[in-house]
């Protein structure tokens, strides 16, 4: 075999080679494209969003209406009932 065609013999394979990851790599960002990024992709759930029909609206806030935080809402009992709350959630953390 003369160095020319075995020269030619390695450009052929290296082609193949390089067609062959080409031809993996677009068949490969297709499909991601097509699951993943496109509207009308493939693998998805027939849930259909929920849509809010109620016709409850905030009430609006007057400007000289004066607001409450949590914290200043809540008597002494609320705190002493959800301190309890937490403690018991604690213990049964613990009993596991």
């Amino acid at each position: 075999m003369d160095y020319s065609n075995q020269k030619n013999n390695y450009k052929n394979n290296l082609l193949k080679w390089i067609l062959l990851y080409a031809a993996i790599g677009l068949v490969a960002y297709a499909l991601i494209y097509y699951f993943f990024f496109s509207n009308g992709g493939g693998w998805r759930d027939n849930l259909q969003p929920t849509q809010n029909n109620t016709n409850e609206e905030m009430a609006p806030i007057n400007d000289g209406q004066d607001l409450m935080s949590a914290s200043q809402s809540l008597d002494a009992t609320d705190i002493n009932q959800i301190d309890n709350e937490l403690n018991q959630n604690d213990d049964d953390a613990k009993s596991l």
